[in-house]
Parts: structure tokens; sequence; C-alpha cells
């Protein structure tokens, strides 16, 4: 092999100080791609500076330059390992030239659903990124908000009354299944046979097929299934056979089947002194205190036997929401499970020094999986973890998916949970995975 002349050789030489260097220093500082694409060329040409000594090797100076940049790529490219018992769903961003025109309505297992205001349409893709369909409909008289009902996505107008008719669209093929004036009332509830939707003067409910009224009745809503001191009454819930309407001055409600808008029972919270209560399945828990004991006190909305169940007098924050058919209460240490159709109480802790954060599950219902931390002494956190709330086994998050966390959202088969990274050059990055649900 012939020798590559003098000068490609000091440039080699200086080229091969530099890429390594700069390479190290963008791993080291977070510098990011750009300063790592640049070491990486640098010390791709420096092999071809050493390898010039001919055509052949210059050739193959060349095609191990090329080699050493896919190479660095690569390794930095590669996301981390996922925690044990997750799987990442497909990376994809639909296409915008702003993220804020673009804002995610619902997805279920095999579809996300967009709404694009830059185009005007609500917008469903495959979650590996193919387009499924779009609807103008779905967007008509300008900018709306929207929810995800499961086989349907509803929107309606941004500013209540006057802008435009509540809207069905089919999730599966964006078909517009119908389109209703309904003045300034929202959907906040559905189920399999109407939705539900509300003002602060009205309840009515719809055919979920048709968009025929079923019933009308005066009131203000409350809430589906928990208490307006936990949520927003006007937040939305994908299923609830019941709804809780009445009057908030005299402070007086009733519940009702969604489905018929009949009375099954009442609900006065100047009753208890506790002004708890939440809705799961077909019973209405309340919470109150017989003597100094808290108590949670059963309903059956259905017909049958009612039940009163001891639980904890809780000092510090609690939070409670259905899951299933069941009621989740759950303090920073400890989650108990009430059984709604007989009040069975059954308590799951995480493992010693895990707590679960106050905020861990805020707008997202009926997640199985928890956000729990690891704090230490001073409070600062050590860790993050999965939290099976049913079963108690944790799934530690650790490495690059160790600083923030976050449950994002539930499908018809698990939890979804963001977790953002960086990668070996500090770049931020961010992947979503499903923990399934045991079948």
């Amino acid at each position: 092999m012939a020798i590559p002349r003098i000068h490609w050789l000091i440039t080699g030489l200086i080229l091969g100080v530099l890429g390594p260097a700069i390479g190290v220093a963008s791993i080291v500082a977070d510098l990011g791609w750009g300063l790592w694409i640049l070491a990486l060329a640098a010390s791709g040409l420096a092999l071809v500076c050493a390898l010039s000594g001919t055509r052949i090797s210059t050739v193959i100076g060349f095609v191990a330059a090329g080699g050493l940049v896919a190479a660095g790529v690569l390794v930095v490219g590669v996301p981390p390992a996922l925690p044990p018992g997750t799987h990442a769903l497909p990376a994809f961003m639909p296409p915008t030239e702003d993220r804020d025109d673009v804002t995610e309505i619902g997805r279920d297992d095999d579809l996300l659903v967009i709404m694009d205001s830059e185009r005007s349409a609500v917008i469903g893709y495959s979650l590996d990124g193919e387009l499924t369909w779009s609807s103008e409909d779905g967007y008509a008289g300008g900018f709306r908000y929207a929810v995800h009902a499961g086989d349907s996505v509803l929107t309606y107008p941004a500013g209540g009354g006057g802008g435009g008719p509540v809207v069905s669209l089919s999730t599966a093929t964006g078909q517009t299944q119908w389109s209703v004036e309904l003045g300034e009332a929202i959907p906040v509830a559905a189920n399999e046979d109407v939705i539900v939707l509300a003002d602060r003067e009205r309840v009515r409910a719809v055919d979920r097929d048709s968009g025929d009224q079923r019933w009308e009745m005066a009131g203000d809503i409350a809430a589906s299934t928990e208490g307006s001191g936990h949520h927003d009454a006007f937040r939305w819930t994908a299923h609830a056979d019941w709804i809780v309407v009445g009057d908030r001055e005299r402070n007086q409600y009733q519940v009702l089947d969604a489905r018929t808008g009949v009375p099954a029972a009442d609900l006065n919270p100047e009753e208890f002194s506790v002004f708890d209560w939440a809705i799961a399945g077909d019973t209405l828990i309340t919470f109150a205190f017989d003597d100094q004991q808290r108590v949670a006190v059963g309903t059956a909305l259905r017909g049958g036997e009612g039940w009163q169940t001891e639980v904890d007098n809780f000092t510090t924050s609690v939070f409670y929401e259905p899951v299933g058919t069941d009621l989740r209460i759950a303090t920073s240490t400890r989650v108990q499970w009430l059984d709604s159709a007989s009040g069975e109480l059954t308590t799951v802790e995480p493992p010693a020094g895990w707590t679960i954060p106050r905020h861990a599950h805020v707008n997202v219902d009926g997640t199985r999986t928890l956000l729990v931390v690891d704090r230490g002494s001073d409070g600062g956190v050590l860790g993050y973890g999965l939290l099976d709330s049913r079963t108690g086994e944790l799934r530690e998050v650790d490495g690059p998916y160790g600083e923030d966390p976050r449950v994002s959202g539930v499908t018809p088969s698990g939890t979804l949970v963001s977790l953002p990274y960086r990668d070996a050059v500090g770049e931020q990055h961010e992947r979503l995975v499903l923990v399934s649900d045991p079948s």
C-alpha cells in the first residue's frame, strides 16, 4: 500500500484527535446531535486521510468512514431498553408545521384521533402513522372541542351555543353519524346507549347512534361518577351508567339512570360529615362518620341490599375513583379497594419507601397502574416506579427513563405511560408505552 502524502497524514492526525475529543465532549456535556455528527464526520475524514495512499485504500477509507458514522448514529440513536412488563407504541407525530395546531382527542389499541386546526379537520391515524380518515364535518363552524367516546368521537363548539352543532363521528371510519344543534349543552358522559349533555340549567340524553333525544330535565349536572369536590362537574366521563343532577343552591341531588333519566336515589351531601361520594358499578357510595369511625355506605341503585364498611380515618390527602366496577381509595402510602356490590374492603400497600404522589392520576380515569415515587429522608426523589394497584407489583423505572415518567392515559387493554429520556448526547426524546392489564 502506498504511503499517503504528508499533508494528508497531518490532516488525518489532527482530525483523528479532534473527532474523538468532540465526541467525548458532546456525550459528557450533553452538547447534542449537531456536535456528535461533527465528531463522527471528523473521525471519518481522519480515516479517509490515513488510507488515501492509493485509489483502493481511499475507497476502503471512505467505506470505513461511512461505517463509523453509521455506527455512531445507531449507537446514540437506539432507545434504551424499556422497563419490564411494558411495550412501546409506535412513535408517531401527525405531520404539521406547528405542534400547537394538533390536539390529541383519544386513542385505542389501533387508532389515534386528533384535531388539526391548521387543516380544520378531525383526523384518524393508525398508530404506525397511516392516514385512516379525515372529517371536516367534525370541525364545522370553526374551532371546536372534542371528546373520545369509544367507538365514536364527539365535537362541539368551543364557545358554547351559537358556534355550531354537536357532531358525532365514527372512530373507525370518520363517517358523520349525526349532527344536532343543542344550544350551549356540551357532552359530559356516555354509555353504550346514550350521550348525556348538559349546561347549567338542563340535562339531556340523546341516542348514541341517531342523536335523537331520549330524555330531558331541568337541573344542574353535578358529576357522573365522582363527587364534585374532586373534579369539575363537566369533566368528560367516557362510560357512565349513572349521573347526578340537582340544585346546587339547595345542595340537593338525585342519581339518575343515564339511559332513561329515571331517579334511582337521593343524594344530599349536607347530611354527612364528610361530603365525599362516588358511583362504582351500580352502587352509590357515600362517606360519613359512625361515632368517631369513618364509614363507607353503599346504596344499591338497581335494587338489592345496601352495606356499610369501616374505612380508614384518613389524616392525609386522599383521592378516590371508580376503576371497573369497584372504588379505589388511595392515600400516599396505601390503596384500598371497595367491592361495590358487597362492600368488601381489601388493602394494597406499595413496597416500603414508595409513595403515591397526589398528582399521579389527575385527569386519567380508570388506570390500573399508578406512578409511585421512592423518596429519600430529605424528601428528594430517588426513583420512580409503576405500581399495579390491584396486586402491589412494582416495576421500577430507572436509568434513562428515571427522571420524569408519568401516567398519560388508558386504553381498553391497559395504562399508557410517557417515558421522557435523554440520549447519550443530551437530546430529549419521549416514548409512549403500554402497561397491559392482566387478562
